[in-house]
């Protein structure tokens, strides 16, 4: 995605005030392709969380210097958590999740786990 999108005229119905100038844009809360072609025009974003299912009309949308696009899946019956900053679980906890198989962590930033330390196990 260059600058160049960015000279795109705006989408029918579209604001003309846009989303910008911030380091993380997280999308994945978006539930209709309504809420993404109201929001506007993109410009400075440093990191995009876009869902899966609106990857493809994302990328017509006009947008400017936009560093990393991330796509998350679009889970079935599961849900997208994200967390920003430096956070300290233990394995335990990451390894039990939220009992959904279903729902995705997403982690911007630090993720330490903590917790007792054991011997690799051998594959067989």
């Amino acid at each position: 995605m260059t600058d160049n999108a960015f000279d795109k005229e705006l989408l029918p119905g579209a604001s003309n005030v846009g989303l910008g100038a911030v380091g993380f844009l997280d999308l994945t809360g978006m539930h209709t392709l309504d809420d993404l072609e109201k929001m506007g025009h993109i410009k400075m974003v440093g990191t995009a969380l876009v869902p899966e299912a609106f990857l493809a009309r994302f990328t017509t949308l006009p947008i400017g210097s936009v560093g990393d696009l991330i796509t998350i899946p679009t889970p079935y019956g599961g849900k997208v958590k994200v967390r920003k900053g430096q956070i300290l679980m233990s394995g335990e906890a990451l390894a039990s999740g939220t009992g959904n198989p279903a729902d995705i962590f997403v982690v911007n930033g630090r993720l330490l786990i903590a917790g007792k330390h054991q011997e690799p196990r051998r594959l067989r």
